[in-house]
């Protein structure tokens, strides 16, 4: 690019509602954009060049690009998830995730990037399709959730992985078993937690606890404990949607009544739903 050639920058009225994309076929002129881009390699390999210097970017790695970031894409033979993110969505999800989150992303020397397990980028793929199936004949508002969640499992992913203690690996079975389960509560969220879990464990091959025995080892919480925080977390994301009430989301999770949720969110959170989402909001 000659020295006084003006850069591009991407805006997300460019995206025209469509928060995410594969990317596959073609190259990306040097760019930077007014939102964050998080990237999944789903297929192959290829070179990310940002000023900052060069990234290899290989199967089931995620990179987070930053509005500030400028970077483009020579002879691009892999085929990578696109997922598009503005500012304040941002701020909001990583802040449900964990405080320091956003500030650790901005203030990383380079876009942050790390290799994931396939079971994670899986996850995301099967709500980025059912995002992509909601694009005809649904309205905006209907879909924005799915892509809060599918924004949600991203950062969650990079986020645990980023931060992993585990000391040991945990056995493959119960990495399936436990993103069945996250698979389950996104399309059955109001569905008894006991039959839920009755199923999950049934699917896994071993006996009930088994089961139990090798999660609370791993995971260091019971399964019935690990439920009832996946469907608080799952709430937060719901939260972040404000055209969805509190009430709404009580039944969605499968709650008799709004008393109970918000009985059950305050043991985790300190506080009530509605002020959880009204402080959330106004940080932004």
């Amino acid at each position: 690019m000659a020295k006084n050639e003006k850069l591009p920058v991407y805006d997300f009225s460019l995206i025209n509602g469509v928060y995410t994309d594969l990317i596959y076929d073609h190259d990306i002129e040097k760019h930077s954009h007014s939102f964050f881009e998080i990237a999944l390699t789903l297929k192959g390999e290829y070179v990310n060049r940002f000023d900052t210097g060069d990234i290899v970017l290989d199967e089931n790695t995620i990179i987070i690009i930053r509005p500030h970031d400028v970077h483009y894409i020579e002879h691009l033979t892999a085929v990578y998830r696109d997922i598009y993110v503005p500012e304040k969505k941002m701020i909001q999800l990583c802040s449900s995730i964990s405080p320091t989150l956003y500030h650790d992303i901005m203030s990383a020397p380079e876009p942050p990037n790390i290799k994931l397990g396939r079971d994670a980028v899986n996850a995301c793929e099967d709500t980025a399709k059912v995002i992509t199936e909601l694009r005809v004949g649904y309205q905006p508002e209907q879909i924005e959730p799915f892509c809060n969640i599918l924004i949600y499992k991203a950062l969650s992913a990079y986020y645990e992985k980023k931060n992993a203690v585990f000391p040991v690996r945990i056995p493959d079975w119960l990495v399936k078993m436990v993103a069945d389960l996250s698979s389950a509560l996104e399309r059955s969220a109001n569905q008894d937690s006991l039959n839920l879990l009755s199923e999950i464990v049934e699917k896994s091959g071993y006996s009930h606890g088994h089961v139990c025995r090798e999660f609370k080892k791993y995971y260091h919480c019971t399964l019935v404990q690990y439920l009832n925080k996946q469907r608080m977390i799952y709430s937060t994301t719901l939260l972040l949607n404000s055209n969805v009430s509190i009430a709404e989301i009580a039944q969605i999770l499968g709650y008799s009544n709004q008393s109970n949720y918000i009985a059950t969110f305050k043991k985790y959170y300190g506080e009530a739903p509605s002020s959880w989402r009204k402080n959330k909001i106004k940080r932004v």
